[in-house]
Protein backbone atom coordinates (compact mmCIF):
# COMPACT_ATOMS: atom_id res chain seq x y z
CA UNK A 1 0.00 0.00 0.00
CA UNK A 2 2.84 2.12 0.45
CA UNK A 3 3.30 2.97 -3.27
CA UNK A 4 0.04 4.98 -3.47
CA UNK A 5 -0.16 6.51 0.01
CA UNK A 6 1.78 10.19 -0.41
CA UNK A 7 1.45 10.55 3.59
CA UNK A 8 -0.29 8.97 6.77
CA UNK A 9 -0.26 10.03 10.31
CA UNK A 10 -2.29 9.51 13.45
CA UNK A 11 -4.47 12.60 14.66
CA UNK A 12 -6.76 12.45 17.65
CA UNK A 13 -10.23 13.23 16.75
CA UNK A 14 -12.21 13.14 19.31
CA UNK A 15 -15.98 12.98 18.02
CA UNK A 16 -16.46 10.71 14.71
CA UNK A 17 -19.38 13.17 13.63
CA UNK A 18 -17.16 15.83 13.21
CA UNK A 19 -13.41 16.92 12.57
CA UNK A 20 -11.14 18.98 14.08
CA UNK A 21 -8.82 18.58 10.34
CA UNK A 22 -10.29 21.49 8.35
CA UNK A 23 -9.19 19.38 5.14
CA UNK A 24 -11.36 16.70 6.15
CA UNK A 25 -14.60 18.61 6.90
CA UNK A 26 -16.39 18.25 3.37
CA UNK A 27 -15.12 14.61 3.72
CA UNK A 28 -17.40 13.99 7.07
CA UNK A 29 -19.93 15.94 6.25
CA UNK A 30 -20.31 13.60 3.24
CA UNK A 31 -20.26 10.95 4.43
CA UNK A 32 -23.11 11.44 7.36
CA UNK A 33 -25.42 12.52 5.03
CA UNK A 34 -24.62 9.09 2.93
CA UNK A 35 -23.99 6.72 5.76
CA UNK A 36 -25.30 3.67 5.40
CA UNK A 37 -23.19 2.21 8.28
CA UNK A 38 -24.59 1.00 11.01
CA UNK A 39 -21.81 1.90 13.32
CA UNK A 40 -22.67 3.74 16.47
CA UNK A 41 -20.05 6.61 16.60
CA UNK A 42 -20.20 6.38 20.65
CA UNK A 43 -17.92 3.03 20.36
CA UNK A 44 -15.49 4.31 18.17
CA UNK A 45 -12.11 5.49 19.37
CA UNK A 46 -11.18 8.94 19.31
CA UNK A 47 -7.70 8.32 17.13
CA UNK A 48 -7.98 7.91 13.83
CA UNK A 49 -5.48 6.77 10.81
CA UNK A 50 -5.49 9.08 7.96
CA UNK A 51 -4.10 8.37 5.12
CA UNK A 52 -3.74 10.47 2.09
CA UNK A 53 -3.50 8.39 -1.41
CA UNK A 54 -2.04 9.36 -4.49
CA UNK A 55 -4.68 9.25 -7.08
CA UNK A 56 -2.41 9.59 -10.14
CA UNK A 57 -0.75 6.65 -8.89
CA UNK A 58 -3.57 4.91 -8.17
CA UNK A 59 -4.77 5.68 -11.99
CA UNK A 60 -1.35 3.99 -13.27
CA UNK A 61 -1.83 1.33 -11.38
CA UNK A 62 -5.37 1.07 -12.40
CA UNK A 63 -7.11 0.64 -8.49
CA UNK A 64 -10.08 2.32 -7.80
CA UNK A 65 -10.75 3.55 -4.14
CA UNK A 66 -13.32 0.48 -3.83
CA UNK A 67 -10.80 -1.80 -4.30
CA UNK A 68 -8.86 -0.29 -1.49
CA UNK A 69 -11.83 -0.11 0.75
CA UNK A 70 -12.54 -4.20 -0.18
CA UNK A 71 -9.01 -5.01 0.54
CA UNK A 72 -9.12 -3.33 3.53
CA UNK A 73 -12.28 -5.09 4.86
CA UNK A 74 -10.85 -8.18 3.75
CA UNK A 75 -7.44 -7.84 5.43
CA UNK A 76 -8.86 -6.54 8.53
CA UNK A 77 -12.39 -7.11 10.91
CA UNK A 78 -15.13 -5.29 9.49
CA UNK A 79 -16.16 -4.66 13.06
CA UNK A 80 -12.43 -3.12 13.78
CA UNK A 81 -12.50 -0.63 11.84
CA UNK A 82 -14.83 2.26 10.51
CA UNK A 83 -13.09 4.00 6.97
CA UNK A 84 -14.36 6.92 5.68
CA UNK A 85 -13.40 7.76 2.63
CA UNK A 86 -13.49 9.68 -1.03
CA UNK A 87 -15.97 8.61 -3.51
CA UNK A 88 -14.47 10.07 -6.87
CA UNK A 89 -11.42 9.43 -8.17
CA UNK A 90 -12.08 11.82 -11.13
CA UNK A 91 -12.49 15.42 -9.57
CA UNK A 92 -9.25 14.27 -7.39
CA UNK A 93 -5.57 14.34 -7.54
CA UNK A 94 -5.56 12.77 -3.77
CA UNK A 95 -7.66 10.63 -1.70
CA UNK A 96 -8.28 10.87 2.28
CA UNK A 97 -8.16 7.64 3.83
CA UNK A 98 -9.51 7.85 7.58
CA UNK A 99 -9.22 4.25 9.52
CA UNK A 100 -10.84 4.31 12.87
CA UNK A 101 -10.93 1.37 14.92
CA UNK A 102 -13.13 0.50 18.09
CA UNK A 103 -12.70 2.12 21.26
CA UNK A 104 -10.27 0.42 23.48
CA UNK A 105 -11.67 0.73 27.03
CA UNK A 106 -8.38 1.84 28.34
CA UNK A 107 -6.95 2.78 31.76
CA UNK A 108 -4.86 5.95 32.32
CA UNK A 109 -1.72 4.47 32.28
CA UNK A 110 -2.85 2.78 28.74
CA UNK A 111 -3.71 5.77 27.07
CA UNK A 112 0.13 5.84 25.69
CA UNK A 113 -0.84 2.43 24.21
CA UNK A 114 -3.55 3.07 21.28
CA UNK A 115 -1.65 5.71 19.60
CA UNK A 116 1.31 2.75 19.65
CA UNK A 117 -1.20 -0.14 18.66
CA UNK A 118 -2.59 2.71 15.68
CA UNK A 119 1.21 2.99 14.79
CA UNK A 120 1.93 -1.00 14.82
CA UNK A 121 -1.37 -0.72 12.60
CA UNK A 122 -0.24 1.87 10.48
CA UNK A 123 3.30 0.21 9.78
CA UNK A 124 1.86 -3.42 8.87
CA UNK A 125 -0.83 -1.50 6.22
CA UNK A 126 1.75 0.26 4.25
CA UNK A 127 4.67 -2.62 4.22
CA UNK A 128 3.03 -5.86 4.40
CA UNK A 129 -0.51 -4.93 2.65
CA UNK A 130 -0.03 -6.16 -0.67
CA UNK A 131 -3.21 -4.51 -3.01
CA UNK A 132 -2.81 -6.33 -6.42
CA UNK A 133 -0.53 -8.41 -7.66
CA UNK A 134 2.26 -11.31 -5.68
CA UNK A 135 3.57 -9.88 -2.42
CA UNK A 136 6.82 -12.16 -3.08
CA UNK A 137 7.08 -9.60 -6.27
CA UNK A 138 8.65 -6.11 -5.65
CA UNK A 139 9.25 -5.25 -9.20
CA UNK A 140 8.28 -5.94 -12.79
CA UNK A 141 9.57 -5.14 -15.91
CA UNK A 142 8.56 -6.07 -19.57
CA UNK A 143 9.41 -5.47 -23.03
CA UNK A 144 8.83 -7.06 -26.70
CA UNK A 145 10.96 -9.59 -28.04
CA UNK A 146 13.19 -7.86 -30.88
CA UNK A 147 12.74 -9.35 -34.19
CA UNK A 148 15.48 -11.48 -34.57
CA UNK A 149 14.55 -13.35 -31.77
CA UNK A 150 11.13 -14.44 -33.20
CA UNK A 151 10.93 -17.79 -33.59
CA UNK A 152 10.61 -18.67 -37.50
CA UNK A 153 9.37 -21.89 -38.88
CA UNK A 154 8.63 -23.46 -42.25
CA UNK A 155 5.35 -23.74 -43.98
CA UNK A 156 5.51 -26.66 -45.99
CA UNK A 157 2.32 -26.24 -47.96
CA UNK A 158 3.43 -22.79 -49.17
CA UNK A 159 7.33 -22.56 -48.90
CA UNK A 160 7.85 -20.34 -46.96
CA UNK A 161 9.56 -19.31 -43.94
CA UNK A 162 6.93 -18.23 -41.57
CA UNK A 163 7.57 -15.79 -38.00
CA UNK A 164 5.70 -16.27 -35.45
CA UNK A 165 3.96 -13.08 -33.91
CA UNK A 166 6.57 -11.65 -31.29
CA UNK A 167 5.74 -12.23 -27.31
CA UNK A 168 6.23 -10.54 -24.35
CA UNK A 169 8.97 -11.29 -21.86
CA UNK A 170 8.53 -10.25 -17.93
CA UNK A 171 11.48 -10.16 -15.76
CA UNK A 172 10.72 -9.83 -12.14
CA UNK A 173 12.26 -9.04 -8.71
CA UNK A 174 11.19 -11.93 -6.65
CA UNK A 175 9.73 -15.52 -7.17
CA UNK A 176 6.25 -16.96 -7.08
CA UNK A 177 6.52 -19.36 -9.63
CA UNK A 178 3.80 -21.53 -9.08
CA UNK A 179 0.90 -18.80 -8.28
CA UNK A 180 2.11 -16.96 -12.07
CA UNK A 181 1.66 -20.73 -13.54
CA UNK A 182 -2.18 -20.95 -12.03
CA UNK A 183 -2.63 -17.08 -13.67
CA UNK A 184 -4.07 -17.00 -17.06
CA UNK A 185 -2.34 -16.05 -20.21
CA UNK A 186 0.51 -17.16 -18.80
CA UNK A 187 2.84 -18.86 -21.19
CA UNK A 188 5.30 -20.99 -20.25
Amino acid sequence: MSNIVSSSAIYYDPDPTTTIIDADKQLIDFHNATNLDDVDPQRLSPWIIRFELNGKKMIGRQMSIEHIDNMLHEKLSNDMINIVRDRDLQVLEKFVLRLRIPDVQADEEDLETVPMLLKDVEDKLLNDLTLKGFPEITKVAYSQESAHSKEKWYDKETGEFKITKSNWIIETDGVALKKIMAVDKVNY
